[in-house]
């Protein structure tokens, strides 16, 4: 069992060893930050006086389940391709 300690700690450990950024200027920065068995997700908005994180995610990391999970995706964008109004 995991105590209320434990698990705060988990939440609050945000830095990690490497970090990937995907940025639309003047809308939105993506980043994925990597830590030791943990992954944390960050949208953030960069609109004009609207500049906050819209949406944070820290999950357990399992990197070698990261080959199947992509190809389980890939299996499933074969079978559902996208409207075509999506890719236009």
């Amino acid at each position: 069992m995991v105590s209320a300690k434990s698990a705060q700690q988990f939440v609050d450990e945000l830095g990690g060893e490497k970090e990937v950024v995907e940025t639309d200027a003047g809308v939105f920065r993506r980043s994925d930050v990597t830590g030791d068995g943990y992954r944390v997700f960050t949208l953030s908005s960069l609109l004009p006086k609207m500049n906050f994180e819209v949406h944070i995610t820290k999950m357990k990391d399992r990197p070698q389940m990261r080959g199947q999970m992509r190809g389980e995706m890939k299996d499933r964008l074969d079978v559902h391709p996208l409207p075509r109004f999506w890719v236009e």
